[in-house]
């Protein structure tokens, strides 16, 4: 997220390069960074500099100490640093950022003094749902937005289920890839072990188990501090635990007119949301009194105020505290061990779904079984839901509603809804129709060979939260069937945006073999070969190729025959130990594909014939077999194989020494790859891009392009590209010099997203 800076580093920067007489290209040469990026920091528009961007300019413009001095000082008086979170989590924090934070000044100053102190490496916010512990811990990051120099992350960990997902998410949302059947800590050590930042844990509770991993990466990243929030402390050693009270209430006589609300937050609450839903709300005197009585019985929780609040739109607040009088005697129950306040909690809920007409208190608990955000069509299509029933639940407040338009619960208010959808009837049938939505969303996205249509990997993204807990619950439940077919619908998902955890999944379900019809047995097993040669195990995927290709021969199946011949013949090809067979195997493909008119599948039969080519040196006749194998994939919405034809035709360019050609095929081949998150063949497009920086002798380019590709390597595997990276290295890290040096890594501290970002726009 660009966030433009005030100008006085760019001014102070052009100011210094006038003065040495030098023009923008002739400055970023000796820098060793893009003349792009130069007229970027002048202009005010590129997000501030990183240390050791301006320490390469001082030295570039040959300043003195004091000149140093003040050109540092500018980037820290005006550095604005964006708050990173996950994709789900973005939408919901937005949303609630849209209300001011009333009440909460003093602990804002409590907890912003200890994390400037920087005595204390980890502060935790606790208290019971609904205090705001969240929104207290966003207004934070936003204070001391520039007290650190790389930043903030916001890192909510209310979707996962299990203590092992937590450093991965952490990693995913600082775009550091976590791997499974590795140490995803020693990876988030390496990556983050230069960062000064602010890491914002959100609903940690939930994940005692967590605690752990969080304890060792504080101290193997020195200069990292977390702000976390949970309902109990982490007991992480070194821990600061920040208790978050309920907002102030009035005593039983404090309040006596309007004026007397304003000395409690909690009734300043309740006033602000009350107005914010009929702005010309008046209060009399015996008005006031009872929103000091509503503010008192509910214990000052910011929650249950504004579900109170929200009934403002149907009820007085004279009635309102009639209404809540009659009900908290019987809603102190909850949980025996439960405090307090957290049973009041409940009761405020529960007091705001009694209220519910019966449709919507019905829809209210199906929505539950949406553990991420969700649209229209979600909610009628497996919760039947209607418009009015929507509406009201917005209007009260129970549901919320992202920027982007889709619906989401708070979570304190999801695990409300959740057990009254538990207690239902109706849980069962509903989650199998969360499942079987889903699997008719993904299969919409046409991420398999077989089906027909453009595929759509954005859909999947969206949607991700939702599909993963489908194929949880599909686990769970024993519905192996409904499970496989959800996986296999994701087939070039998992290829492209996440092979590790298809490995993962598929192969339980491999377990159970024996129990699926022999279709799908014979489609698992060729969904966990791609999945094992895209990280990198050829002979464990051949060897699943292999079985999957008798299983679909007994079928008499020519098309998935087809598919994995192809595939077989590409691997066994990679090891050149049998090149007869393997032309065999793929002209076999080829006809099977076309006998049938398949041209998904005569796609990539052309393009293995294309490999096979390459390799014995015929650089014409594979040009021309790619050209065909890209033009047949594009038409036939195979964008995976488009791309990667594309790229291989700029690999032919460059073998031939065609630097302009290959240029522009990279130019074309980028954006469809990174559209679908091809992840091996975007690195591929940066290899080919510093081969030919390389060739042309720009040694700040090759290695700026060179150490964002080092850089990704270290998130996790690239799978493919590993064969051939040799050969690419060979020819990059020849420059050695000082400028690619510095340009490397320069890059390394990048993300890989600004790195595309800027190549993207050099095409342009």
């Amino acid at each position: 997220m660009a966030i433009r800076e005030d100008a006085a580093f760019g001014d102070l920067l052009r100011r210094y390069r006038s003065q040495a007489g030098l023009t923008q290209e002739e400055l970023a040469e000796r820098a060793g960074v893009s003349a792009r990026a130069i007229s970027d920091l002048e202009r005010g528009t590129r997000s501030r500099p990183r240390r050791d961007t301006v320490a390469l300019l001082a030295d570039a413009l040959g300043l003195d100490a004091e000149q140093r001095r003040q050109l540092a000082e500018t980037v820290t008086r005006t550095r604005a640093v964006p708050v990173a979170t996950t994709r789900r989590e973005l939408n919901t924090l937005l949303a609630l950022e849209l209300s001011p934070l009333i009440g909460r000044e003093h602990e804002e100053a409590a907890v912003v003094h200890l994390l400037r102190g920087r005595d204390v490496r980890i502060v935790t916010l606790t208290g019971t749902g609904g205090v705001g512990k969240t929104r207290l811990a966003l207004r934070v990051a936003s204070e001391l937005k520039s007290a650190y120099h790389d930043g903030s992350a916001v890192v909510s960990l209310a979707p996962l289920r299990d203590a092992d997902q937590a450093l991965p998410a952490i990693a995913s949302a600082l775009d550091v890839a976590a791997v499974p059947h590795s140490d995803v800590n020693g990876v988030l050590r390496e990556a983050l072990r230069d960062r000064e930042m602010l890491l914002v844990l959100d609903n940690c509770e939930h994940l005692p188990g967590a605690a752990e991993g969080i304890e060792q990466l504080l101290l193997a990243v020195p200069r990292l501090t977390v702000l976390a929030t949970s309902r109990a402390p982490l007991r992480i050693r070194g821990e600061q635990e920040f208790a978050v009270a309920p907002l102030g209430i009035p005593g039983p006589d404090e309040v006596k007119t309007e004026t007397d609300l304003a000395r409690f937050p909690s009734c300043v609450l309740f006033l602000s949301r009350a107005r914010a839903i009929a702005p010309a709300l008046a209060f009399s005197d015996r008005d006031a009194v009872a929103v000091g009585e509503i503010c008192r019985r509910l214990d000052g929780l910011p929650l249950a105020i504004e579900l109170a609040a929200a009934r403002t739109r149907v009820l007085p607040p004279q009635a309102l505290a009639v209404r809540l009088g009659r009900r908290l005697p019987l809603l102190q129950g909850g949980l025996r061990d439960s405090p307090p306040r957290q049973r009041t909690l409940r009761a405020a809920i529960e007091w705001s779904y009694d209220l519910l007409p019966p449709d919507a208190r019905r829809l209210f608990a199906r929505l539950a079984v949406f553990p991420g955000p969700f649209d229209v069509p979600a909610a009628e299509g497996v919760c039947d839901a209607d418009l009015d029933s929507l509406d009201l639940l917005l209007a009260q407040n129970l549901l919320g509603r992202t920027v982007a338009g889709r619906f989401f619960y708070l979570e304190t208010i999801r695990e409300f809804a959740e057990e009254k959808l538990e207690e239902s009837a109706d849980s069962p049938a509903l989650r199998r129709r969360h499942a079987e939505y889903f699997l008719a969303l993904v299969r919409s996205a046409h991420l398999t060979l077989e089906a027909d249509g453009p595929m759509r990997h954005d859909l999947v993204v969206n949607e991700w939260d939702n599909v993963r807990a489908a194929l949880d619950w599909t686990r769970a439940a024993g519905e192996l069937t409904l499970g496989v077919e959800l996986a296999l619908a994701l087939e070039n998902f998992w290829v492209t945006s996440n092979p590790y955890e298809g490995w993962r999944r598929l192969d339980e379900m491999r377990r159970d073999l024996d129990q699926l019809p022999l279709p799908l047995q014979a489609h698992v097993l060729r969904s966990c070969g791609s999945c094992r040669v895209i990280v990198g195990d050829h002979a464990g995927g051949i060897r699943f190729f292999e079985e999957s290709l008798a299983l679909y021969r007994a079928l008499g199946d020519a098309r998935g025959s087809g598919i994995v011949l192809q595939r077989l013949g590409w691997q066994e090809a990679a090891q050149i130990a049998h090149p007869g067979r393997v032309l065999a195997q793929i002209e076999e493909s080829l006809a099977l594909h076309r006998s049938i008119g398949f041209a998904k599948g005569e796609a990539i039969s052309l393009g293995a014939l294309a490999g096979l080519e390459r390799r014995a040196g015929n650089l014409d006749d594979a040009l021309a077999l790619l050209e065909r194998s890209a033009v047949l994939a594009r038409d036939s919405g195979n964008f995976w194989w488009q791309g990667k034809m594309l790229i291989e035709m700029a690999e032919v360019q460059l073998a031939r020494g065609n630097l302009a050609e290959a240029l522009d095929g990279v130019y074309e081949a980028l954006p469809v790859c990174r559209t679908i998150s091809d992840r091996v063949h975007m690195v591929r497009a940066l290899a080919i891009l510093a081969r030919i920086a390389a060739a042309a002798g720009e040694s700040s380019r090759a290695g700026y392009l060179w150490g964002a590709i080092e850089a990704e390597e270290r998130r996790s595997p690239v799978g493919w590209w590993s064969a051939d990276r040799q050969s690419y290295a060979q020819h990059v890290l020849a420059l050695g010099d000082p400028q690619f040096e510095s340009s490397r890594r320069r890059a390394w501290q990048l993300p890989f997203e600004a790195v595309l970002d800027d190549v993207l726009e050099t095409a342009r």
